[in-house]
């Protein structure tokens, strides 16, 4: 699914990541070429209980890829609530994903989403 504004060209879900592509309708032409992704369905990847330490690795490749700055945090909410509870969600990002460092953490739950949307203050 591709949204157009605040050069937000591309969203794709990490089981998506393989169709992840940059959108071609809003923003300049080098925002198309760096699409910027959601965290978001690690839950549905596992096949194991929370932290679901085997989807991590997926968002590990997504980071690898676009860096933290192009990641963000999604919910899933209310979806999620089947299958988890909404602190294992967000913790998931916080707490557990070892291979993020503060600043990886604060870029993915609120600073890239700052960016997209910088709603006023």
């Amino acid at each position: 699914m591709a949204f157009a504004g605040a050069g937000f060209t591309a969203h794709c879900l990490v089981h998506k990541v393989t169709s992840c592509r940059s959108g071609s309708s809003g923003g300049s032409a080098e925002s198309r070429r760096r699409p910027k992704t959601s965290d978001s369905h690690t839950w549905s990847l596992s096949k194991q209980p929370y932290p679901w330490l085997d989807a991590q690795e997926h968002v590990k490749r997504l980071y690898h890829a676009f860096g933290p700055q192009r990641l963000m945090w999604a919910t899933d909410w209310p979806i999620v609530e089947d299958h988890a509870t909404y602190a294992q969600a967000f913790s998931v990002v916080r707490d557990d994903m070892r291979f993020l460092n503060a600043d990886d953490r604060r870029w993915m739950l609120s600073g890239t989403i700052e960016r997209v949307w910088p709603f006023p203050a």
